[in-house]
């Protein structure tokens, strides 16, 4: 409640019903937020009042895991990749931010495997910590004479090609820093999708104000920082310095701090994992179980890590979620971006779904159906179209 005043009230009218929302001041980071465990009152506020059948274009229950700092070596569970393993034991496809200079030679064929037959995707994220050295790509965090992040881009682009390991379509930057000299290399090699919290040019500390970037974070401002526990979620394009990217992360900060930052305690780090999946779902933004392989997965054991997978994976699976790479998810966000649905015609047999656009891709949409007074939900397939299109399912 708001003061006495309810915040959301509900009620029928007739053969309809209402719902009332007596303010939106949560909507607004300064009091909570995107993300932050309301979103799924207001989608499903619509839904519960909507004239059945109505149609939405919300995003399906998507798995993925995204894992920075990553070289294999360590630890029994870190080393050459068994962590990795033991994830698509379970459905997982990591996608992995690569430390390129760390990763032994014997570990390559390894990684390759893992790699190339679709149980892990990976970008270059950084050289390597070396010798007091933070190893950046693409970035002079270091201040080093001469530093040149065009040309390192195209070196780990060459590593990539040298190794013959299938480079990714996403790159997050070691510690999200990245120069505008590296931006043309990073589209030349052949990567759409970013992973960033602020423009280029900008140091981690102090820390910059965030990205003016859908959907949420449109003309309101705010700091960038980790440290900043409000929870995150981009998905739209955005161009820097003239070259387009399509920016998504999601990270659920206000529970347990920037990340999963899971450890050897199975409870908690399977019921933090649950919970930051389950925010994910009901917000309908990418789920993802966020975290680094130096520093935290190498603290886990490999029977605690399996343990934790399976209590995270079960803890989820009334919501179905489809196991996916987040390669995959990226290009379904932006295919989902660039349609919409235009209107829905329910005939005597029928339910028929218009939309429009222009998309590279097939995705779903939800049909909401009533009946008895109970909601049901399944998924429509919408074709990729480049102009208008309509989808017939029986009623």
């Amino acid at each position: 409640t708001l003061g006495s005043v309810s915040l959301l009230q509900v009620a029928s009218y007739g053969n309809g019903r209402i719902v009332k929302w007596s303010g939106y001041d949560w909507v607004f980071e300064s009091l909570l937020g995107p993300v932050y465990g309301m979103d799924d009152l207001i989608w499903r506020g619509i839904v519960w009042a909507a004239r059945k059948p109505f149609a939405m274009q919300g995003l399906p229950p998507m798995l993925t895991m995204r894992v920075d700092d990553v070289d294999g070596r360590g630890s029994a569970l870190e080393n050459n990749f068994l962590w990795i393993n033991i994830c698509n034991e379970f459905g997982i496809i990591p996608w992995l931010g690569l430390f390129v200079n760390n990763i032994p030679s014997e570990y390559m064929p390894t990684l390759r495997n893992l790699i190339n037959n679709n149980r892990a995707t990976a970008s270059p994220h950084a050289y390597g910590y070396a010798l007091g050295y933070n190893g950046f790509i693409y970035y002079n965090h270091d201040n080093i004479y001469n530093f040149d992040a065009a040309a390192n881009v195209r070196e780990s682009r060459d590593y990539f090609i040298s190794n013959g390991l299938a480079m990714s379509n996403f790159v997050v930057p070691h510690y999200y820093e990245y120069s505008s000299d590296a931006l043309a290399e990073i589209k030349n090699m052949g990567v759409d999708f970013i992973g960033v919290h602020w423009l280029p040019d900008l140091s981690y500390t102090p820390s910059p104000a965030w990205l003016n970037c859908g959907p949420y974070r449109i003309n309101r401002n705010g700091t960038s920082a980790t440290s900043d526990l409000r929870p995150v979620y981009y998905g739209d394009y955005i161009t820097l310095n003239g070259v387009e990217f399509f920016n998504c992360l999601t990270e659920i900060r206000d529970d347990g701090g920037y990340e999963w930052f899971p450890t050897n305690s199975v409870y908690s780090t399977s019921s933090r994992g649950i919970r930051h999946l389950k925010r994910a779902f009901n917000s309908m933004v990418l789920a993802s179980l966020f975290t680094h392989e130096a520093s935290y997965i190498e603290n886990i054991t490999p029977d605690n890590w399996r343990e934790i997978l399976r209590i995270v994976t079960s803890g989820v699976a009334d919501f179905n979620p489809e196991y996916t790479t987040i390669d995959y998810a990226l290009r379904y966000i932006r295919a989902k971006k660039n349609m919409y649905i235009t209107r829905v015609l329910e005939k005597s047999g029928t339910i028929e779904i218009h939309y429009s656009g222009n998309n590279d891709m097939d995705t779903k949409c939800y049909l909401f159906t009533e009946y008895g007074g109970q909601i049901y939900s399944s998924f429509v397939d919408l074709s990729q179209v480049n102009g208008h299109n309509i989808v017939s399912v029986p009623k």
